[in-house]
């Protein structure tokens, strides 16, 4: 009886990873198709991850090359929309631990391995059990991290090596596709990527019945920036105007850097009041933020501000197309600025 108990285990764990390679395969084969889809890769990756280890949370941070910084690129679990601004030095807590040294980490017991992070745990009041944390490498280097957790099951190193066998597959597909969606300065998507999925979005609104809305946003002055400041100066400005845009709006939202000093947002589902809302709450928040300029007649920190002009999509109502769209959207910002700057109009 023992040996037939033994012969099943083992039939049942060769079936397990006939599944897994062959989930590998098809993955591939995904990341061929979904060149310019980096959400839909994203989400193919995480649910990998969740096949494979059965955990009840996971995410996926990447390496901010500008500031050394781990950030939430994908957070699943009870307590994902509180958690996914915040961003990790590299070495702090087990996932900065994993990005900085490139190895991977697994415990059945966090409570004992002095890596947790208090600013997260606060907030969403979760100790997990268990925790396996995999570096995405891509050729030599750590270009993020695939951690999962679970309050109650024990991972196991079975479960640590398929992790690296799918982050090593994972890694070539997020380099690939960012290379084609990503604008590499702001990291927003680039205008190339932002023109498919509006052309996307509209035909989703249109068989769906839901609306969407347009924003463009252009810095005030920003020559002025520039030829008071030097261009490295101007460059980071507009990284920090992409952070502070990436983080004020939805996941499923589509924020890209359109051209030079402008910006562009998709909201899904969202009508002109709502993405008024959302676009005059970024407005205010550039106004008030420091972007390390000073002013040499004041001796004070250097104001930014953005005009935005929005257009929407409402079913039954309007009949635009992708240039539609974008040329009302457009109009409203030339008003915005005509109108004095430093407001959204819609």
């Amino acid at each position: 009886m023992a040996n037939t108990s033994g012969l099943v285990k083992r039939i049942e764990e060769l079936e397990r990873e006939r599944e897994f390679y062959k989930f590998l395969s098809d993955l591939d084969k995904k990341f061929m198709l979904s060149i310019n889809d980096i959400g839909g890769l994203l989400s193919e990756i995480m649910y990998g991850s969740e096949k494979i280890t059965g955990a009840e949370s996971s995410s996926l941070m990447l390496v901010d090359e500008l500031t050394n910084e781990l950030y939430f690129e994908v957070v699943h679990g009870e307590h994902a929309e509180d958690i996914k601004n915040i961003r990790l030095k590299l070495g702090e807590g087990i996932v900065g631990k994993v990005a900085q040294g490139g190895e991977p980490y697994l415990t059945n017991n966090s409570s004992e391995n002095g890596y947790h992070i208090p600013r997260i745990d606060d907030i969403t009041g979760y100790i997990p059990k268990s925790i396996l944390a995999v570096p995405l490498n891509y050729r030599g280097n750590v270009i993020g991290v695939l951690e999962v957790l679970d309050s109650k099951k024990e991972f196991t190193q079975k479960h640590q090596e398929m992790l690296m066998t799918l982050t090593e597959h994972a890694s070539i597909g997020i380099v690939n596709t960012k290379s084609y969606s990503e604008d590499p300065l702001t990291g927003l998507y680039n205008r190339r990527y932002f023109g498919a999925k509006l052309d996307e979005e509209l035909i989703r609104a249109n068989r769906f019945k839901y609306p969407l809305s347009l924003a463009m946003w252009d810095i005030d002055f920003f020559k002025k920036v520039n030829d008071r400041f030097g261009h490295l100066e101007g460059d980071n400005v507009l990284r920090l105007m992409g952070s502070l845009i990436k983080n004020s709006v939805r996941e499923f939202d589509v924020p890209a850097r359109y051209g030079g000093e402008e910006f562009a947002t998709l909201f899904v589902k969202a009508n002109a009041q709502e993405a008024f809302n959302v676009c005059d709450r970024i407005r205010e928040k550039v106004g008030g933020y420091n972007f390390g300029l000073t002013s040499k007649k004041t001796d004070k920190p250097y104001k930014i501000t953005i005009s935005t002009g929005i257009a929407s999509f409402l079913p039954g109502f309007n009949k635009y197309n992708s240039k539609d769209l974008i040329n009302d959207a457009d109009k409203k910002l030339y008003e915005a600025k005509e109108g004095g700057r430093n407001k959204v109009i819609c």
